[in-house]
């Protein structure tokens, strides 16, 4: 009975899917527990399935903001550190080296995560991240980069607490 209103629940409230499964394991935690210990131990195991769930779905929703044709093979630099992500950045072709100094000499001290990977097409994706004024939601930027030098795109994303889409604005001048 009780999967059955979570069903209904569900269907009638859009994005929420899953419901039941998760009132099913919570239903077969509690009457498959024997004593108070077991209820503890499985409690802790449906725990680690809903993390494993949530980041999934994290990770699903992180992907689906970046546009299709940017499918990062590999991380070229990734840095904690404005000053890191700089020091990085002489490594690189010469080629590119400039345009990435230049982009992350844009962001202030805020920035808490930047990344440089290239991308199946040959391109190289920057990015840069900071945390948002609202605790959990952040905005990242980003700067795609021919081989060649030329800057491709330039725009920036503002994700919300719960992984959610906000914003997203072409930044190219």
């Amino acid at each position: 009975m009780i999967g059955l209103a979570t069903d209904v629940v569900c269907a009638l409230a859009p994005g929420v899917t899953g419901g039941r499964l998760g009132v099913q394991a919570l239903e077969e935690t509690v009457t498959g527990a024997d004593n108070v210990g077991d209820l503890f131990k499985l409690l802790d195991k449906t725990a680690g399935v809903e993390k494993k769930v949530d980041n999934a779905i994290d990770a699903g929703q992180t992907v689906n903001h970046i546009d299709d044709t940017l499918q990062a093979t590999d991380y070229v630099l990734k840095a904690n550190t404005k000053a890191e992500a700089k020091k990085a950045v002489d490594g690189l072709p010469l080629e590119i080296r400039d345009k990435i100094k230049d982009f992350y000499n844009g962001g202030s001290n805020k920035y808490t995560e930047f990344t440089l990977q290239k991308t199946e097409n040959g391109n190289y994706l920057a990015t840069m991240t900071k945390p948002g004024n609202v605790p959990g939601s952040y905005a990242t930027y980003y700067k795609e980069i021919s081989p060649s030098g030329d800057t491709l795109k330039v725009y920036k994303e503002t994700i919300d607490p719960s992984g959610n889409l906000v914003h997203s604005k072409n930044k190219m001048r």
